[in-house]
Protein backbone atom coordinates (compact mmCIF):
# COMPACT_ATOMS: atom_id res chain seq x y z
CA UNK A 1 0.00 0.00 0.00
CA UNK A 2 0.91 3.19 -0.84
CA UNK A 3 0.92 6.55 1.33
CA UNK A 4 -2.04 8.00 -0.24
CA UNK A 5 -4.42 4.94 0.44
CA UNK A 6 -7.64 5.03 3.13
CA UNK A 7 -5.76 2.61 5.89
CA UNK A 8 -2.76 5.14 5.77
CA UNK A 9 -4.99 7.87 6.08
CA UNK A 10 -7.57 6.18 8.71
CA UNK A 11 -3.79 5.56 10.70
CA UNK A 12 -2.80 8.76 10.79
CA UNK A 13 -6.17 10.17 11.72
CA UNK A 14 -6.05 7.31 14.44
CA UNK A 15 -2.43 8.41 15.62
CA UNK A 16 -3.34 12.44 15.70
CA UNK A 17 -6.26 11.51 17.81
CA UNK A 18 -4.56 9.70 20.38
CA UNK A 19 -1.38 12.28 20.53
CA UNK A 20 -4.41 14.85 21.34
CA UNK A 21 -5.88 13.06 23.87
CA UNK A 22 -2.88 12.57 25.57
CA UNK A 23 -2.03 16.10 25.02
CA UNK A 24 -5.30 17.59 26.53
CA UNK A 25 -4.81 14.95 28.99
CA UNK A 26 -1.98 16.13 30.89
CA UNK A 27 -2.42 19.53 29.95
CA UNK A 28 -6.00 19.28 32.37
CA UNK A 29 -3.65 17.55 34.58
CA UNK A 30 -0.67 20.16 34.71
CA UNK A 31 -3.10 23.34 34.32
CA UNK A 32 -6.25 22.20 36.28
CA UNK A 33 -7.82 23.56 33.22
CA UNK A 34 -10.63 21.72 31.43
CA UNK A 35 -9.94 21.92 27.57
CA UNK A 36 -12.59 22.89 25.22
CA UNK A 37 -13.43 20.46 22.04
CA UNK A 38 -14.25 16.83 22.62
CA UNK A 39 -13.22 16.94 26.40
CA UNK A 40 -16.53 18.73 27.00
CA UNK A 41 -20.42 18.17 26.51
CA UNK A 42 -21.82 19.33 23.38
CA UNK A 43 -22.95 22.89 24.12
CA UNK A 44 -21.31 23.23 27.41
CA UNK A 45 -18.59 25.74 28.69
CA UNK A 46 -15.72 24.66 31.15
CA UNK A 47 -17.13 26.97 33.66
CA UNK A 48 -20.34 24.74 34.20
CA UNK A 49 -18.60 22.25 35.36
CA UNK A 50 -19.69 22.20 39.17
CA UNK A 51 -16.23 20.71 40.31
CA UNK A 52 -13.16 20.67 37.32
CA UNK A 53 -11.11 19.09 39.38
CA UNK A 54 -13.18 16.37 40.12
CA UNK A 55 -14.12 16.22 36.29
CA UNK A 56 -10.20 15.75 35.52
CA UNK A 57 -9.40 13.04 38.34
CA UNK A 58 -12.36 11.52 36.69
CA UNK A 59 -11.68 12.23 32.83
CA UNK A 60 -7.84 11.82 32.99
CA UNK A 61 -6.98 8.49 33.46
CA UNK A 62 -9.91 7.04 31.14
CA UNK A 63 -8.80 9.58 28.52
CA UNK A 64 -4.87 8.05 28.71
CA UNK A 65 -6.39 4.88 28.41
CA UNK A 66 -8.30 5.60 25.14
CA UNK A 67 -5.24 7.68 23.79
CA UNK A 68 -2.72 4.79 24.61
CA UNK A 69 -4.95 2.84 22.81
CA UNK A 70 -4.81 5.11 19.65
CA UNK A 71 -1.29 5.80 19.55
CA UNK A 72 -0.88 1.49 19.63
CA UNK A 73 -3.20 1.36 16.90
CA UNK A 74 -1.79 4.41 14.52
CA UNK A 75 1.76 2.67 14.78
CA UNK A 76 0.74 -0.57 14.59
CA UNK A 77 -1.52 0.63 11.07
CA UNK A 78 1.63 1.92 9.66
CA UNK A 79 3.41 -1.14 10.05
CA UNK A 80 1.23 -3.05 8.45
CA UNK A 81 0.79 -0.57 5.68
CA UNK A 82 4.17 1.10 4.67
CA UNK A 83 6.12 -1.60 5.78
CA UNK A 84 4.74 -4.72 6.27
CA UNK A 85 5.52 -5.33 10.04
CA UNK A 86 2.04 -6.75 11.15
CA UNK A 87 -0.38 -9.07 10.11
CA UNK A 88 -3.53 -8.22 9.29
CA UNK A 89 -5.12 -9.98 12.21
CA UNK A 90 -2.96 -8.20 14.70
CA UNK A 91 -4.17 -4.99 13.05
CA UNK A 92 -7.77 -5.95 13.00
CA UNK A 93 -7.81 -7.29 16.76
CA UNK A 94 -6.18 -3.50 17.58
CA UNK A 95 -8.88 -1.60 15.52
CA UNK A 96 -11.54 -3.58 17.52
CA UNK A 97 -9.86 -2.74 20.82
CA UNK A 98 -9.87 0.53 19.33
CA UNK A 99 -13.45 0.77 18.60
CA UNK A 100 -14.15 -1.03 22.12
CA UNK A 101 -12.33 1.96 23.74
CA UNK A 102 -13.48 4.96 22.36
CA UNK A 103 -17.29 3.24 22.96
CA UNK A 104 -16.71 2.15 26.75
CA UNK A 105 -15.18 6.61 27.10
CA UNK A 106 -18.47 7.14 25.39
CA UNK A 107 -20.45 5.21 28.10
CA UNK A 108 -18.15 6.39 30.85
CA UNK A 109 -18.19 9.82 29.66
CA UNK A 110 -22.35 10.23 29.98
CA UNK A 111 -21.70 9.25 33.59
CA UNK A 112 -18.95 12.33 33.85
CA UNK A 113 -21.94 14.70 32.42
CA UNK A 114 -24.45 13.53 34.85
CA UNK A 115 -22.55 13.65 37.77
CA UNK A 116 -19.55 16.86 36.79
CA UNK A 117 -22.36 18.85 34.68
CA UNK A 118 -25.79 17.87 36.48
CA UNK A 119 -26.87 16.93 33.54
CA UNK A 120 -29.88 14.56 32.43
CA UNK A 121 -29.08 11.29 29.92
Amino acid sequence: MGTTSFNGMLDMIILAFGIYILYACVSMKTTGAIKGGMMLPKGMDPRHCKDPAGYIAFACPRLAVVGVISVICGVLGFMMDFFLLVSGTVYCIAMLIFLISLIWYTVVSKKAIREFWGLKK
